[in-house]
Order: structure tokens, then C-alpha cells, then sequence
């Protein structure tokens, strides 16, 4: 009888401690390193005026003017927008043409 009754708080014990362990938080947590020495993602891509008139575009603090037919570089940080600044026959000031995301890197967005 006293050893029934010993067992039977033994396998009380370590039910006990073993739904709060499981439950517990991990002893050690292991933290990526691009998390600590992360920079902003720069996105490199190329606006293209596609049409007869140049169009003036604001990207943060610079505003840059797009001559027609031509490329125009740019190195962004991820989430900045690209916004028309003067209107033309063509786009309205205040014309949101692209946010910059990963998907733009190393391509030719087309202005109509």
C-alpha cells in the first residue's frame, strides 16, 4: 500500500512539472544576426520616360526631372514612393507612379 501510494505521487509530481515545463519559455533564445546588423534593403531599378514631354518625379527629399525617351537610375530604400511633383499632359501632381520594393530590383519601370 505504501509503495502504491508512493508511485501514485511520483507520477503526480512529474505530471505536474512536465505540463508546466512544456508550457514554460525556452531557456535560451537564439537571435538571427541579419536582425541585429541589418541595413535598409537599397533597390537599384530605372524610371523610362516613354513620352514627348519630361515629367519631374520627387523621391524623398530630391526631385529629379525624367527627359523624355531617356533612362533614369535610382537607388531607393524599400517602402520609399515615387511621386509626379509638376503635372503634365500626361500625369496629375501628386500621382503616386511607384512604391519601392523588392520586386523592382534591376528593372525599367515604363512611363507612358
Amino acid at each position: 500500500m505504501k509503495r502504491l501510494s508512493a508511485i501514485t505521487a511520483m507520477v503526480l509530481g512529474v505530471s505536474i512539472m512536465t505540463s508546466q515545463a512544456m508550457y514554460a519559455a525556452p531557456l535560451a533564445m537564439r537571435t538571427p544576426m541579419h536582425a541585429m546588423f541589418g541595413r535598409d534593403k537599397v533597390v537599384k531599378f530605372a524610371l523610362h520616360n516613354a513620352t514627348d514631354t519630361p515629367i519631374k518625379v520627387k523621391t524623398g527629399d530630391a526631385e529629379v526631372t525624367l527627359p523624355p525617351g531617356k533612362d533614369v537610375p535610382f537607388k531607393l530604400p524599400v517602402g520609399s514612393k515615387v511621386v509626379v511633383e509638376e503635372g503634365t499632359g500626361h500625369y496629375m501632381p501628386g500621382i503616386v507612379i511607384a512604391v519601392v520594393n523588392s520586386d523592382l530590383s534591376d528593372t525599367t519601370v515604363r512611363l507612358n
